[in-house]
């Protein structure tokens, strides 16, 4: 400010302030240690007091033209003093130093379940592939699981079960009326999720759920289910009579598989590359009759249970039938046929066994015979 006939000013200061943040609604359920703080230049909070319980804030987003600031609870264990329908005023204090107030009311507790089994049921088309973890489910299986009510203490008849990926980009809400979604009882409730018809073939990845009610508790916190993947399609492995060649694994959307190996340590492996689209695949020769795979969508190790064509031997479960001039041998079109018998190891052959032999001519002249066919290699 320059003063009328002096030559040098005088200097006044003044402390100015951004654009007060504007202040809509603050929501938190009773028992919450995290609530939503709604508004604008919600960039400038930097804390939140409620009834002496002060939150800080967690993260920051825009959403439908305005902020959302989540604020968890600086101490977890003050949270539980907040009761339902209670009225209170909050202080908001901002980066500058000034304090706001804002009126709130705590909503009714969030619904809360508790997950008490689950069980996968594969496809029955699917050919034996075991995986090792109990936690994944096969997007062409079906999970049935069973969760009991905690907060409220019953379900009601309108109350569903929603599952959806990290993103929600997947989700399927589990209802009564659409029949996948059964009370055993008053607090027990049976859910099924079919992952194919709900989410797509494309659909992968974990999964989670919670419960989801139409009246003010709304939602509850989410909760793991299982780890959702996609297995290939396995037919057979084929073998040549060389040792040290590789086999042939045949099958359909071979590109899930990470990799197969013979041993479960995974020692002697084989890659799938990226952007594999073939429906063969060479494989290490497997020790016995299982192979070992990891797929794409899980690391995990999983065992694929197979039967082995070779030229000049059947793999049958865990046993090898050997060649041997003593088992009768018939050719059906442009294979051949052998007639099992399980109830012996074959280690060394059938030759030294006369009682064995008595069962092969024994199987092989009865007139339902139960023998695997193996195509010509």
């Amino acid at each position: 400010m320059r003063c009328v006939r002096r030559s040098d000013p005088d200097e006044l200061s003044s402390l100015t302030y951004a654009e007060v943040a504007k202040l809509d609604s603050f929501k938190i359920n009773a028992g919450d240690e995290q609530g939503v703080l709604t508004g604008n230049r919600l960039d400038e909070v930097n804390s939140f007091d409620l009834n002496g319980i002060r939150f800080v804030p967690a993260k920051l987003a825009r959403r439908d033209q305005e902020d959302e600031l989540h604020l968890s609870v600086a101490t977890p264990a003050s949270a539980g003093s907040l009761q339902p329908d209670e009225k209170l005023t909050a202080k908001v204090d901002l980066k500058d130093g000034r304090v706001l107030d804002l009126q709130t009311t705590v909503a009714q507790p969030r619904p809360k379940v508790e997950l008490i089994s689950k069980s996968v049921q594969p496809s029955p088309t699917r050919f034996p592939v075991h995986l090792a973890n109990q936690n994944e489910l096969p997007l062409d299986g079906v999970m049935s699981f069973v969760v009991k009510a905690e907060i409220p203490e019953i379900f009601s008849r309108t109350e569903r079960i929603e599952v959806a990926n990290d993103d929600s980009s997947l989700h399927v809400l589990l209802s009564a009326s659409d029949g996948d979604l059964l009370l055993q009882n008053s607090d027990t409730a049976l859910a099924v999720l079919n992952p194919l018809k709900s989410f797509g073939p494309a659909a992968f990845g974990p999964l989670r759920f919670r419960t989801v009610e139409d009246k003010e508790g709304g939602q509850g916190d989410w909760q793991p289910l299982a780890m959702l993947v996609r297995v290939p399609s396995l037919k057979e492995v084929r073998c040549q009579d060389s040792p040290d060649r590789q086999c042939k694994l045949n099958g359909s959307d071979l590109f899930l598989i990470d990799s197969v190996a013979s041993d479960p340590q995974f020692n002697h492996t084989v890659s799938v590359p990226i952007g594999f689209v073939e429906s063969t695949l060479s494989v290490p020769r497997p020790n016995g009759t299982l192979l070992y795979i990891r797929l794409r969508d899980d690391p995990s190790t999983h065992r694929y249970s197979h039967t082995a064509c070779t030229s000049r031997r059947l793999l049958v479960g865990h046993s090898v039938l050997p060649e041997s001039p003593a088992i009768e041998r018939r050719r059906i079109g442009n294979g051949q046929v052998l007639c099992p018998y399980r109830a012996f190891k074959w280690s060394q052959g059938l030759d030294q066994s006369h009682a064995v032999k008595e069962k092969m001519r024994s199987c092989w002249n009865s007139r339902t015979i139960s023998a695997r066919f193996c195509p010509r290699s």
